[in-house]
């Protein structure tokens, strides 16, 4: 059984899950953070609103709330980003990977608890007070008419475990293919290495390899793509690619996969790297810069060989073309990672 903070016997039995958790002033950012997502400033978005706090849904639920100090973690230009439109998926499926179906007391969590799976669809596990070694539970049994919460003091990044960390080995990317006469269409289309890229894009958004096809102007700068290798979709773990794929998360994994695009990266006929890894050296190995939607990406040096590093992903490759470079990763982008203090 686990035993938390004293001071979690507060009831809010009167009200639904999310009234309850607004009214708990130590979770004042997460309402706000929710009702941002709406279409009126005192309610959260319908897809939340009308299953977490309606007493017509007839089912009980369990959020483990991030409090303020939570948020306070992360740094505020990221949660000013978070919360712009164009990151609306992935901010729901932050909110998504805190709620579970169930009613969960404290009483009920122990290191013997199998994993609760979030509505998300991650597993949520439990050792003592800590949440997936990210998050520890402060307090706990706020009770609502529809369900329980419970707080806790970081953030939760499912992405972190789902989509793996690459460990360094030493070794920088392959040789650049600097080909000035192909374009970037051509590339993806023919490399050997991204077949299940392919495949995931021409289902869930065909218009993406297009996306990246544009003739540049003359000495305009030029983006950077972080595109996911079969090695990336390998290491998921078993089931994910049908997940991946599926019609109710193609908003979701159309929004992964486009997170790994960095713009005015370098110029024609230089390779990405040449431009980027003077800049890593000179921020002491780790370069954090703005990804298309805004969150930051961290680019990193890791001392070996010239390896790099991006996120939770290792370079395995450069390919240039006469609009850009490609950086083929072995982890799909964790468009989080860095961001939450996990």
């Amino acid at each position: 059984m686990c035993k938390f903070s004293a001071n979690s016997l507060l009831s809010a039995a009167a009200l639904t899950l999310l009234s309850a958790v607004a009214a708990d002033p130590e979770l004042s950012t997460l309402t706000a953070v929710m009702a941002g997502m709406g279409t009126s400033p005192d309610k959260p978005d319908p897809r939340l609103e009308e299953r977490f706090n309606s007493r017509l849904d007839g089912r009980n639920y369990t959020f483990f709330a991030p409090t303020n100090a939570a948020f306070a973690k992360i740094p505020a230009s990221q949660l000013q980003a978070l919360a712009l439109s164009p990151n609306y998926e992935l901010l729901l499926s932050i909110i998504r990977s805190h709620i579970a179906e169930g009613y969960f007391p404290a009483s009920s969590i122990s290191d013997t608890t199998p994993p609760i799976a979030a509505i998300e669809g991650f597993p949520l596990s439990f050792k003592g007070p800590r949440i997936n070694s990210q998050a520890t539970i402060t307090a706990t049994d706020f009770k609502a008419d529809n369900g329980i919460f419970h707080k806790v003091d970081t953030v939760l990044n499912p992405y972190t475990s789902y989509f793996g960390l690459s460990p360094p080995v030493g070794k920088a990317p392959s040789p650049n293919i600097n080909d000035q006469s192909a374009n970037l269409g051509d590339l993806l289309m023919s490399d050997n290495g991204l077949d299940l890229y392919r495949n995931v894009t021409s289902i869930i958004a065909p218009y993406r390899l297009l996306r990246h096809s544009y003739p540049p102007k003359q000495n305009q700068p030029l983006p950077l793509f972080l595109v996911s290798s079969d090695t990336a979709f390998s290491v998921l773990p078993p089931s994910s690619y049908s997940s991946f794929i599926a019609p109710s998360n193609n908003a979701l994994s159309a929004y992964l996969l486009n997170a790994g695009r960095v713009e005015n990266v370098t110029s024609r006929g230089i390779p990405a790297s040449t431009s980027l890894l003077p800049q890593i050296k000179a921020a002491n190995g780790t370069l954090a810069l703005p990804g298309e939607n805004g969150l930051s990406i961290l680019f990193r040096e890791t001392g070996e060989k010239g390896e790099i590093m991006v996120g939770n992903a290792r370079v395995e490759r450069e390919l240039c073309w006469a609009d850009g470079c490609v950086w083929v990763i072995d982890r799909i982008l964790d468009p989080l990672y860095g961001i939450l203090g996990v």
